[in-house]
């Protein structure tokens, strides 16, 4: 399925992004992530971003964002078989849901993550099959490590990520996407200049009633909010094929250089 390559290759980008924002970021404390998508800065699990580092991660997380909201369609057709007639995804008769074991590995990159899809009736039994199904329940957690030593200088991070989200309406014309997820990451430097240690903490959430969209193709509508204490992001869909994407500062004041515009695919995958 197309989505799920493009997802993969969006989080691989995401994770590059976010340990490149953690370099700019102010100098952090020294707390290890524990929970993915906690609290935030201010002393509720990371470090308080600055605005070079808010803005670095606002332009992953709308890619994330948009690549979300346009596997819903490629979701509610059903898991099938990836271009070269492999299953990405195995049946598990015990959990009643289809699971990925994602892994990559390059130089320094460790990545994993695992994925799963569970379709249930109208009665709310899991079932294997897309269709007479009325809502999907699709999960993702994982982990990326780095690590590099290069003329004397020391890089590590540690990134860690979740999502819950849940797909209804599968037997209407519109289906409506809810919920949420978030990312922690520890990043460490060490070298003759000194020694440096950053842990950020995003959490995101789809606003209101969810984000709806046509069944059979058509463009989104609703809103994801992603929090980088004490700046937040809106990423807004609203029926066309554009979204808008905007940073503000905790006392809701756009940020200069913080608002994108992202083209999406609105057919039926």
């Amino acid at each position: 399925m197309l989505i799920w390559n493009k997802h993969v290759r969006t989080l691989l980008a995401i994770a590059m992004v976010s340990a490149f924002a953690l370099f700019l970021g102010a100098c952090g404390g020294d707390d290890d992530p524990v929970q993915p998508g906690g609290q935030g800065g201010s002393g509720g699990g990371g470090d308080d971003f600055d605005q070079s580092a808010a803005l670095a991660q606002t332009t992953a997380a709308s890619q994330e964002a948009v690549a979300l909201v346009e596997s819903m369609v490629g979701l509610a057709s059903g898991v099938s078989k990836s271009a070269d007639g492999n299953w990405n995804y195995g049946w598990n008769e015990e959990t009643q849901r289809w699971e990925w074991d994602y892994e990559y590995s390059g130089e320094g990159y460790v990545y994993d993550w695992f994925y799963t899809v569970q379709y249930f009736n109208a009665g709310g039994d899991p079932q294997q099959g897309v269709a007479g199904a009325v809502r999907i329940d699709h999960d993702m957690m994982g982990d990326a490590d780095y690590h590099s030593e290069q003329q004397g200088a020391l890089v590590d991070y540690d990134w860690l990520y979740n999502y819950v989200t849940s797909i209804s309406g599968l037997d209407t014309d519109t289906m409506t996407l809810q919920g949420n997820g978030g990312y922690d990451m520890d990043y460490r430097y060490v070298s003759a200049q000194g020694n440096y240690h950053y842990s950020y903490v995003i959490s995101w959430q789809i606003l209101g009633s969810g984000i709806t969209r046509p069944r059979l193709g058509g463009c989104p509508t609703g809103s994801i909010r992603y929090d980088f204490a004490p700046y937040y992001a809106l990423i807004v869909f609203d029926g066309t094929s554009a979204a808008q994407s905007t940073l503000y500062d905790a006392g809701g004041t756009a940020v200069p250089g913080g608002s994108h515009t992202h083209q999406l695919y609105c057919d039926v995958r």
